[in-house]
Protein backbone atom coordinates (compact mmCIF):
# COMPACT_ATOMS: atom_id res chain seq x y z
CA UNK A 1 0.00 0.00 0.00
CA UNK A 2 2.84 2.34 -0.02
CA UNK A 3 2.90 3.11 3.46
CA UNK A 4 -0.35 5.76 2.91
CA UNK A 5 -1.94 4.87 5.82
CA UNK A 6 -2.45 8.58 7.10
CA UNK A 7 -6.43 7.70 6.48
CA UNK A 8 -6.34 3.99 6.49
CA UNK A 9 -5.01 2.61 9.66
CA UNK A 10 -7.69 0.43 11.38
CA UNK A 11 -5.54 -2.18 12.39
CA UNK A 12 -2.52 -2.62 15.36
CA UNK A 13 0.28 -1.53 13.27
CA UNK A 14 -1.41 1.21 12.18
CA UNK A 15 -0.52 2.89 15.26
CA UNK A 16 2.90 3.88 14.22
CA UNK A 17 1.24 5.62 11.09
CA UNK A 18 -1.98 7.28 12.96
CA UNK A 19 -3.30 6.14 16.54
CA UNK A 20 -7.02 7.31 15.32
CA UNK A 21 -6.95 4.59 13.04
CA UNK A 22 -7.94 2.28 16.11
CA UNK A 23 -11.72 3.84 16.64
CA UNK A 24 -13.04 1.90 13.64
CA UNK A 25 -11.81 -1.15 14.52
CA UNK A 26 -15.04 -2.85 16.11
CA UNK A 27 -13.66 -6.01 17.82
CA UNK A 28 -10.25 -6.66 19.76
CA UNK A 29 -7.24 -7.33 17.42
CA UNK A 30 -3.53 -8.61 17.74
CA UNK A 31 -0.97 -8.84 14.79
CA UNK A 32 2.39 -10.02 14.13
CA UNK A 33 4.88 -9.07 11.64
CA UNK A 34 8.62 -10.29 10.75
CA UNK A 35 10.78 -7.74 8.18
CA UNK A 36 13.83 -8.31 6.48
CA UNK A 37 15.64 -5.01 5.96
CA UNK A 38 17.89 -4.15 3.54
CA UNK A 39 21.72 -4.39 5.28
CA UNK A 40 20.91 -7.51 7.24
CA UNK A 41 18.68 -5.25 9.48
CA UNK A 42 15.43 -7.87 11.10
CA UNK A 43 12.56 -6.25 13.16
CA UNK A 44 9.91 -7.51 14.74
CA UNK A 45 6.37 -6.11 15.17
CA UNK A 46 3.30 -7.01 17.74
CA UNK A 47 0.48 -4.98 17.72
CA UNK A 48 -2.65 -5.10 20.01
CA UNK A 49 -6.12 -3.28 20.20
CA UNK A 50 -8.35 -3.45 22.51
CA UNK A 51 -12.37 -2.18 22.57
CA UNK A 52 -14.05 -0.45 25.58
CA UNK A 53 -17.18 0.25 24.45
CA UNK A 54 -18.14 1.32 21.28
CA UNK A 55 -16.11 4.77 21.27
CA UNK A 56 -12.89 4.08 23.27
CA UNK A 57 -9.97 2.10 22.40
CA UNK A 58 -6.57 1.21 24.08
CA UNK A 59 -3.96 -0.01 22.03
CA UNK A 60 -0.02 -0.99 21.80
CA UNK A 61 2.77 -1.75 19.05
CA UNK A 62 6.07 -2.84 20.60
CA UNK A 63 8.67 -3.30 17.86
CA UNK A 64 12.17 -4.90 18.07
CA UNK A 65 14.80 -4.01 15.16
CA UNK A 66 18.09 -5.35 15.19
CA UNK A 67 21.63 -5.30 12.86
CA UNK A 68 23.74 -8.41 12.84
CA UNK A 69 26.84 -8.12 14.50
CA UNK A 70 29.77 -7.46 11.82
CA UNK A 71 33.38 -7.39 13.00
CA UNK A 72 35.58 -4.13 13.52
CA UNK A 73 38.59 -3.73 11.47
CA UNK A 74 41.55 -1.18 12.52
CA UNK A 75 42.74 0.93 9.59
CA UNK A 76 45.16 -1.73 7.96
CA UNK A 77 41.93 -3.87 7.19
CA UNK A 78 43.29 -6.50 10.08
CA UNK A 79 40.19 -7.29 12.94
CA UNK A 80 40.82 -5.84 16.19
CA UNK A 81 38.75 -8.68 17.86
CA UNK A 82 35.35 -6.80 18.79
CA UNK A 83 31.92 -6.48 17.04
CA UNK A 84 29.56 -3.73 15.94
CA UNK A 85 25.77 -4.03 16.25
CA UNK A 86 22.43 -2.29 16.38
CA UNK A 87 19.11 -3.33 18.40
CA UNK A 88 16.63 -0.16 18.82
CA UNK A 89 13.17 -1.11 20.47
CA UNK A 90 10.34 1.35 20.50
CA UNK A 91 7.30 1.07 22.37
CA UNK A 92 4.20 3.12 21.47
CA UNK A 93 0.39 3.00 23.88
CA UNK A 94 -2.03 4.48 22.57
CA UNK A 95 -5.74 5.59 22.80
CA UNK A 96 -8.73 7.17 20.11
CA UNK A 97 -11.97 8.35 20.88
CA UNK A 98 -15.18 8.80 18.13
CA UNK A 99 -17.08 11.11 18.01
CA UNK A 100 -20.00 10.81 15.52
CA UNK A 101 -17.65 10.14 12.28
CA UNK A 102 -14.53 11.76 13.77
CA UNK A 103 -11.91 9.88 15.45
CA UNK A 104 -9.31 11.81 17.97
CA UNK A 105 -5.98 9.61 19.09
CA UNK A 106 -3.18 9.53 20.72
CA UNK A 107 0.12 7.45 21.60
CA UNK A 108 3.07 8.39 24.07
CA UNK A 109 5.68 6.21 23.05
CA UNK A 110 9.10 5.24 24.39
CA UNK A 111 12.08 4.59 22.23
CA UNK A 112 15.55 3.20 23.05
CA UNK A 113 18.89 2.05 21.00
CA UNK A 114 22.16 0.51 21.50
CA UNK A 115 24.89 1.08 19.38
CA UNK A 116 28.57 -0.42 19.67
CA UNK A 117 27.82 -0.73 23.33
CA UNK A 118 26.38 2.38 23.80
CA UNK A 119 22.89 2.84 25.09
CA UNK A 120 20.46 6.02 24.68
CA UNK A 121 16.91 6.49 25.30
CA UNK A 122 14.04 8.83 24.62
CA UNK A 123 10.33 9.76 24.82
CA UNK A 124 8.12 11.14 22.36
CA UNK A 125 4.19 11.71 21.52
CA UNK A 126 1.83 11.56 18.83
CA UNK A 127 -1.52 12.57 17.56
CA UNK A 128 -3.47 12.23 14.77
CA UNK A 129 -7.13 12.69 12.98
CA UNK A 130 -9.38 10.01 11.06
CA UNK A 131 -12.73 11.20 9.84
CA UNK A 132 -15.16 9.35 7.98
CA UNK A 133 -18.01 9.89 5.96
CA UNK A 134 -19.25 6.73 4.34
CA UNK A 135 -16.77 4.96 2.23
CA UNK A 136 -14.76 7.73 2.09
CA UNK A 137 -12.01 9.04 5.10
CA UNK A 138 -9.77 11.85 5.56
CA UNK A 139 -6.46 11.79 7.81
CA UNK A 140 -3.57 13.76 9.79
CA UNK A 141 -0.98 12.48 11.93
CA UNK A 142 1.95 14.13 13.26
CA UNK A 143 4.42 11.75 14.28
CA UNK A 144 7.45 12.52 16.97
CA UNK A 145 6.23 16.19 18.38
CA UNK A 146 9.27 15.98 20.75
CA UNK A 147 12.37 14.02 21.98
CA UNK A 148 15.84 13.85 21.14
CA UNK A 149 18.19 10.69 21.23
CA UNK A 150 21.93 10.59 20.80
CA UNK A 151 22.36 14.07 20.70
CA UNK A 152 19.57 14.47 17.25
CA UNK A 153 16.16 15.64 17.51
CA UNK A 154 13.59 12.39 17.13
CA UNK A 155 12.69 12.59 13.06
CA UNK A 156 9.23 14.60 13.45
CA UNK A 157 6.85 14.11 10.26
CA UNK A 158 3.55 15.69 9.46
CA UNK A 159 1.42 12.77 7.31
CA UNK A 160 -2.01 13.80 5.80
CA UNK A 161 -3.70 11.42 3.54
CA UNK A 162 -7.27 10.35 1.82
CA UNK A 163 -8.80 6.85 1.26
CA UNK A 164 -11.77 5.10 -0.07
CA UNK A 165 -12.97 1.71 0.81
CA UNK A 166 -15.83 -0.79 -0.23
CA UNK A 167 -15.92 -4.52 0.14
CA UNK A 168 -13.34 -5.59 -3.04
CA UNK A 169 -11.66 -2.19 -3.50
CA UNK A 170 -8.84 0.55 -1.44
CA UNK A 171 -7.91 3.60 -2.57
CA UNK A 172 -5.35 5.46 -0.54
CA UNK A 173 -3.13 8.32 -1.05
CA UNK A 174 -1.42 10.19 1.33
CA UNK A 175 1.66 12.95 1.60
CA UNK A 176 4.79 13.08 3.95
CA UNK A 177 6.89 16.00 5.49
CA UNK A 178 9.50 15.10 7.14
CA UNK A 179 9.88 18.73 9.50
CA UNK A 180 13.32 18.61 10.34
CA UNK A 181 14.73 17.65 7.06
CA UNK A 182 12.80 19.52 5.33
CA UNK A 183 11.77 16.67 2.95
CA UNK A 184 8.58 15.45 1.33
CA UNK A 185 7.17 12.54 -0.26
CA UNK A 186 4.04 11.54 -1.90
CA UNK A 187 2.53 7.93 -1.07
CA UNK A 188 0.05 5.84 -3.27
CA UNK A 189 -1.66 2.27 -2.61
CA UNK A 190 -4.47 -0.17 -3.77
CA UNK A 191 -5.73 -3.44 -2.59
CA UNK A 192 -8.50 -5.46 -4.86
CA UNK A 193 -10.17 -8.41 -3.91
CA UNK A 194 -10.13 -11.43 -6.45
CA UNK A 195 -12.60 -12.94 -3.96
CA UNK A 196 -13.78 -12.73 -0.48
CA UNK A 197 -10.31 -14.25 0.59
CA UNK A 198 -7.56 -13.29 -1.56
CA UNK A 199 -6.45 -9.59 -1.62
CA UNK A 200 -3.71 -8.09 -3.89
CA UNK A 201 -2.33 -5.06 -3.12
CA UNK A 202 0.62 -2.11 -5.11
CA UNK A 203 2.01 0.55 -3.60
CA UNK A 204 4.31 3.69 -4.30
CA UNK A 205 6.26 6.16 -2.32
CA UNK A 206 7.74 8.79 -4.56
CA UNK A 207 10.68 9.61 -1.82
CA UNK A 208 14.41 9.47 -2.56
CA UNK A 209 14.89 5.58 -1.16
CA UNK A 210 11.39 4.58 -2.22
CA UNK A 211 10.19 3.08 -5.01
CA UNK A 212 6.74 0.05 -5.77
CA UNK A 213 5.66 -2.36 -3.73
CA UNK A 214 3.13 -5.02 -3.68
CA UNK A 215 1.68 -8.09 -1.93
CA UNK A 216 -1.12 -10.54 -1.38
CA UNK A 217 -3.62 -11.09 1.72
CA UNK A 218 -5.09 -14.21 2.61
CA UNK A 219 -8.52 -13.82 5.29
CA UNK A 220 -9.93 -16.74 6.60
CA UNK A 221 -13.42 -17.48 8.70
CA UNK A 222 -13.16 -13.33 9.18
CA UNK A 223 -10.89 -13.56 12.31
CA UNK A 224 -7.75 -14.27 10.63
CA UNK A 225 -5.67 -13.19 7.44
CA UNK A 226 -2.20 -13.50 6.58
CA UNK A 227 -0.59 -11.07 4.42
CA UNK A 228 2.91 -10.91 2.72
CA UNK A 229 5.03 -7.96 1.05
CA UNK A 230 7.92 -7.29 -0.94
CA UNK A 231 9.07 -2.93 -0.80
CA UNK A 232 11.70 -1.20 -2.67
CA UNK A 233 13.76 1.31 -1.21
CA UNK A 234 15.46 2.58 -4.33
CA UNK A 235 19.41 1.35 -5.01
CA UNK A 236 19.45 -0.04 -1.14
CA UNK A 237 17.71 -2.98 -1.92
CA UNK A 238 14.09 -4.49 -0.61
CA UNK A 239 12.48 -5.60 2.54
CA UNK A 240 10.11 -8.72 2.86
CA UNK A 241 7.41 -8.22 4.66
CA UNK A 242 4.99 -11.52 6.31
CA UNK A 243 2.87 -11.01 9.02
CA UNK A 244 -0.61 -12.60 10.50
CA UNK A 245 -3.48 -10.86 12.36
CA UNK A 246 -6.26 -12.52 14.76
CA UNK A 247 -9.36 -11.22 15.70
CA UNK A 248 -11.40 -12.15 18.47
CA UNK A 249 -14.97 -11.69 17.34
CA UNK A 250 -17.66 -11.90 19.65
CA UNK A 251 -19.67 -14.83 20.24
CA UNK A 252 -23.34 -14.44 21.58
CA UNK A 253 -25.52 -17.92 22.38
CA UNK A 254 -29.25 -17.65 20.61
CA UNK A 255 -32.43 -17.87 23.00
CA UNK A 256 -33.67 -21.34 22.67
CA UNK A 257 -36.52 -19.87 20.78
CA UNK A 258 -34.36 -18.13 18.13
CA UNK A 259 -32.41 -21.78 18.37
CA UNK A 260 -35.51 -23.11 17.02
CA UNK A 261 -36.58 -20.84 14.51
CA UNK A 262 -33.51 -20.59 12.58
CA UNK A 263 -31.66 -22.69 10.64
CA UNK A 264 -28.10 -22.03 11.03
CA UNK A 265 -26.20 -19.74 8.86
CA UNK A 266 -22.50 -19.40 7.87
CA UNK A 267 -20.55 -16.90 6.51
CA UNK A 268 -22.54 -13.79 8.12
CA UNK A 269 -21.77 -11.91 11.76
CA UNK A 270 -24.35 -12.33 14.27
CA UNK A 271 -28.33 -13.08 14.03
CA UNK A 272 -30.02 -12.86 17.35
CA UNK A 273 -33.48 -12.58 19.11
CA UNK A 274 -34.29 -10.91 22.18
CA UNK A 275 -33.50 -13.47 25.41
CA UNK A 276 -36.79 -12.27 26.09
CA UNK A 277 -40.27 -11.20 24.48
CA UNK A 278 -40.60 -7.46 23.73
CA UNK A 279 -43.31 -6.22 25.02
CA UNK A 280 -46.45 -7.55 23.11
CA UNK A 281 -44.15 -10.41 21.46
CA UNK A 282 -45.38 -13.88 21.18
CA UNK A 283 -46.70 -16.84 19.44
CA UNK A 284 -48.56 -14.90 16.38
CA UNK A 285 -51.89 -16.96 15.56
CA UNK A 286 -52.86 -17.72 11.86
CA UNK A 287 -56.47 -18.96 10.97
CA UNK A 288 -54.95 -23.08 9.59
CA UNK A 289 -54.59 -23.19 5.83
CA UNK A 290 -54.32 -19.34 5.31
CA UNK A 291 -51.11 -16.78 4.82
CA UNK A 292 -50.75 -13.29 6.11
CA UNK A 293 -51.38 -10.66 3.80
CA UNK A 294 -48.01 -8.52 3.75
CA UNK A 295 -46.31 -5.21 2.85
CA UNK A 296 -42.65 -4.48 3.83
CA UNK A 297 -41.67 -0.67 3.39
CA UNK A 298 -38.25 0.12 2.14
CA UNK A 299 -35.07 -0.15 5.15
CA UNK A 300 -34.57 3.57 6.54
CA UNK A 301 -30.64 3.65 6.89
CA UNK A 302 -27.71 6.02 8.40
CA UNK A 303 -24.64 5.50 6.64
CA UNK A 304 -25.40 3.88 3.67
CA UNK A 305 -25.47 4.16 0.61
CA UNK A 306 -29.19 4.72 -1.53
CA UNK A 307 -27.37 1.74 -3.27
CA UNK A 308 -27.05 -0.66 -0.35
CA UNK A 309 -30.50 0.90 0.64
CA UNK A 310 -32.25 -0.49 -2.03
CA UNK A 311 -30.25 -3.73 -2.23
CA UNK A 312 -31.14 -4.63 1.63
CA UNK A 313 -34.59 -3.44 1.30
CA UNK A 314 -35.36 -6.28 -2.05
CA UNK A 315 -33.26 -8.76 -0.29
CA UNK A 316 -35.52 -8.71 2.60
CA UNK A 317 -38.91 -8.60 0.59
CA UNK A 318 -37.55 -11.92 -0.84
CA UNK A 319 -36.93 -13.67 1.90
CA UNK A 320 -40.41 -12.90 3.26
CA UNK A 321 -41.72 -14.08 0.10
CA UNK A 322 -39.18 -17.19 0.09
CA UNK A 323 -40.88 -18.75 3.42
CA UNK A 324 -43.85 -19.38 1.87
CA UNK A 325 -45.51 -18.52 5.00
CA UNK A 326 -46.81 -15.40 3.51
CA UNK A 327 -48.61 -12.99 0.64
CA UNK A 328 -46.11 -10.25 -0.03
CA UNK A 329 -47.61 -7.23 -1.90
CA UNK A 330 -44.99 -6.55 -5.01
CA UNK A 331 -43.28 -3.53 -4.09
CA UNK A 332 -44.35 -1.86 -7.59
CA UNK A 333 -48.30 -2.59 -6.57
CA UNK A 334 -47.85 -1.19 -3.48
CA UNK A 335 -45.89 2.05 -4.95
CA UNK A 336 -48.86 2.31 -7.46
CA UNK A 337 -51.69 1.97 -4.99
CA UNK A 338 -50.23 4.37 -2.60
CA UNK A 339 -49.71 7.30 -5.32
CA UNK A 340 -53.57 6.68 -6.67
CA UNK A 341 -54.31 7.75 -2.99
CA UNK A 342 -51.72 10.28 -3.09
CA UNK A 343 -49.73 8.90 -0.06
CA UNK A 344 -46.22 9.74 -0.07
CA UNK A 345 -44.12 7.13 1.59
CA UNK A 346 -41.03 9.20 1.80
CA UNK A 347 -40.50 9.92 4.96
CA UNK A 348 -42.39 7.54 6.56
CA UNK A 349 -40.48 5.97 9.78
CA UNK A 350 -42.94 5.33 12.16
CA UNK A 351 -45.07 2.31 13.39
CA UNK A 352 -48.18 4.47 13.01
CA UNK A 353 -47.37 5.66 9.65
CA UNK A 354 -46.59 2.08 8.95
CA UNK A 355 -49.61 0.99 10.07
CA UNK A 356 -51.86 4.05 7.78
CA UNK A 357 -49.96 2.52 4.91
CA UNK A 358 -51.43 -1.16 5.65
CA UNK A 359 -54.71 0.13 5.99
CA UNK A 360 -54.48 1.34 2.20
CA UNK A 361 -53.37 -1.51 1.23
CA UNK A 362 -56.15 -3.54 2.97
CA UNK A 363 -53.15 -6.32 4.00
CA UNK A 364 -52.71 -7.79 7.75
CA UNK A 365 -49.55 -6.84 8.56
CA UNK A 366 -46.71 -4.42 8.35
CA UNK A 367 -43.00 -4.99 8.17
CA UNK A 368 -40.34 -2.27 8.43
CA UNK A 369 -36.61 -2.27 8.64
CA UNK A 370 -33.67 -0.15 10.05
CA UNK A 371 -30.45 -0.27 9.40
CA UNK A 372 -27.14 1.44 9.98
CA UNK A 373 -23.30 1.10 9.69
CA UNK A 374 -20.75 1.70 12.81
CA UNK A 375 -17.16 1.26 13.29
CA UNK A 376 -17.19 -1.59 10.69
CA UNK A 377 -19.94 -3.62 11.36
CA UNK A 378 -23.96 -3.13 9.67
CA UNK A 379 -26.61 -3.10 12.26
CA UNK A 380 -30.03 -4.30 11.21
CA UNK A 381 -33.52 -4.65 12.64
CA UNK A 382 -36.82 -5.30 11.49
CA UNK A 383 -40.62 -5.18 13.15
CA UNK A 384 -43.30 -7.19 12.72
CA UNK A 385 -46.36 -4.56 13.06
CA UNK A 386 -50.27 -6.01 13.16
CA UNK A 387 -52.26 -3.48 11.18
CA UNK A 388 -55.52 -3.78 13.21
CA UNK A 389 -53.88 -3.33 16.61
CA UNK A 390 -51.14 -1.22 15.45
CA UNK A 391 -49.25 -3.54 18.20
CA UNK A 392 -45.32 -4.37 17.20
CA UNK A 393 -45.78 -8.53 17.78
CA UNK A 394 -42.31 -9.12 16.92
CA UNK A 395 -38.39 -7.87 16.27
CA UNK A 396 -35.61 -9.63 14.54
CA UNK A 397 -32.25 -8.40 14.66
CA UNK A 398 -28.92 -9.01 12.89
CA UNK A 399 -25.38 -7.63 12.44
CA UNK A 400 -23.02 -8.14 9.68
CA UNK A 401 -19.88 -7.13 8.45
CA UNK A 402 -20.19 -6.48 4.66
CA UNK A 403 -23.16 -5.68 2.21
CA UNK A 404 -22.45 -9.51 0.49
CA UNK A 405 -23.73 -10.85 3.96
CA UNK A 406 -27.29 -8.56 3.35
CA UNK A 407 -29.23 -11.88 1.67
CA UNK A 408 -28.13 -14.46 4.54
CA UNK A 409 -29.55 -11.86 7.17
CA UNK A 410 -32.49 -10.98 5.72
CA UNK A 411 -33.21 -14.75 5.38
CA UNK A 412 -32.45 -15.46 8.93
CA UNK A 413 -34.88 -12.50 9.79
CA UNK A 414 -37.58 -13.59 8.05
CA UNK A 415 -37.21 -17.20 9.09
CA UNK A 416 -37.17 -15.85 12.61
CA UNK A 417 -40.63 -14.36 11.88
CA UNK A 418 -42.12 -17.61 10.69
CA UNK A 419 -40.58 -19.58 13.96
CA UNK A 420 -43.69 -17.15 15.87
CA UNK A 421 -46.43 -18.39 13.61
CA UNK A 422 -48.73 -20.79 15.09
CA UNK A 423 -51.49 -22.28 13.38
CA UNK A 424 -55.07 -22.47 14.65
CA UNK A 425 -58.83 -23.42 13.92
CA UNK A 426 -60.57 -20.74 12.25
CA UNK A 427 -63.40 -20.17 14.59
CA UNK A 428 -67.00 -19.89 12.46
CA UNK A 429 -68.24 -16.28 12.45
CA UNK A 430 -71.80 -16.98 14.32
CA UNK A 431 -75.50 -15.62 12.10
CA UNK A 432 -76.81 -12.82 13.76
CA UNK A 433 -80.33 -14.02 14.71
CA UNK A 434 -83.11 -10.90 13.40
CA UNK A 435 -84.46 -9.00 16.27
CA UNK A 436 -87.92 -9.53 16.79
CA UNK A 437 -89.89 -5.60 16.93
Amino acid sequence: MGESFAALSDEPFGISYNPAGMSFMPDPAISFLHQEYIQDFKAQFIGLVLPFGKLFRLGAAPSFISMKEEPIYDSLGRPTGRNFGYEGRSLPVAASLLIGGLSIGGAVKSYSEEIGGFSQKANTWDAGLIYRYKKFRLGAAALNLSGMIGGYELPRTLKTGAAYTSDRLTLSAGFDKQMIKEESFVSLGSEFGLTKNIFIRAGYRSQKFGGFSGGVGLKFLKAFSLDCAYASYGDLGGAYRAGMTIQFLPQKKKPLEAQKSEEPVQGFGEVSAPAAPAAGEGKIPVPKGKKFQVAALDFTARGLSEIETGALSDFFRSALVNTNAFIVVDRVNMEKILIEQKFQQTGCTTEECAVQIGKILNVQKMVTGAASFLQGVYYLDAKFIDVETSQVQAVREAQVRSVHEFKKASEAMARGFVGLLVEVEETPKQEEKPKTP
